[in-house]
């Protein structure tokens, strides 16, 4: 996010991850809040950074079909 490389324009995400915390060596949402938009925006970030090519599509392509609204510079 400090690079600008990434804009996310879902406020349910963007939502989300104001109530994300890490408190005793875990991480989650503050007990009454979901994460679940959270730690699938994680995981895609993670596979696409992985640099395989047949997984950053399909990461792309999920990402498009879960809507998350956010675009990559």
């Amino acid at each position: 996010f400090e690079t600008n490389q990434i804009v996310i324009n879902s406020k349910d995400l963007l939502s989300e991850m104001k109530m994300f915390q890490f408190k005793d060596g875990k991480m989650g949402a503050i007990v009454g809040y979901h994460d679940d938009l959270c730690m699938s925006f994680a995981m895609a970030i993670v596979g696409m950074k992985s640099g395989v090519n047949y997984i950053k599509e399909r990461v792309i392509k999920w990402i498009q079909i879960m809507n998350f609204g956010f675009k990559m510079k």
